[in-house]
């Protein structure tokens, strides 16, 4: 499993600031793709017109409220994180975390948009870009992780 050099649980004492996330990692030896990690606001080199397109090709439905979000619409809320897949330098998958700030108590999130190019399925990079997501919820101090699906 591929892990970032902070994805190691660790306790936090809340309300801590934590820094920005923003990071890659190198192929993976069993998928053969990059991941990149990027959160809230996004910078304009930020791959969100592709992943809008995916999202919206998978998943049938428009994903502008999602793109306003990782823009940076709702900073002052919640804490969004894009987790993107690359092979070959094509987009080839996406993840995203939202976490909520400020929250009283148990730190609450959910994961979404979780989506794999049909070329690209198989080679691990859903479960990769998931557990990244899992890993970095936990190393900030998450205590409840929902995944939010589409059913068709």
């Amino acid at each position: 499993m591929l892990r970032h050099r902070d994805a190691s649980p660790r306790p936090l004492e809340l309300p801590v600031e934590i820094p920005p996330v923003r990071y890659s990692l190198d192929a993976s030896a069993a998928g053969g793709f990059t991941t990149e990690v990027w959160e809230a606001p996004v910078s304009r080199d930020a791959p969100l017109d592709a992943c809008e397109t995916l999202w919206e090709v998978l998943f049938g439905s428009s994903f502008r409220q999602e793109r306003a979000l990782l823009e940076g619409s709702c900073v002052d809320y919640t804490r969004d994180i894009l987790y993107v897949a690359y092979v070959d330098s094509q987009l080839a998958g996406t993840t995203v975390l939202t976490l909520g700030r400020g929250s009283a108590g148990a730190l609450l999130g959910g994961v979404g948009e979780v989506a794999t190019a049909p070329q690209f399925r198989g080679r691990g990079i859903a479960r990769t870009l998931v557990a990244l997501a899992r890993d970095d919820f936990t190393r900030l101090g998450g205590e409840l992780l929902g995944l939010g699906t589409v059913n068709w």
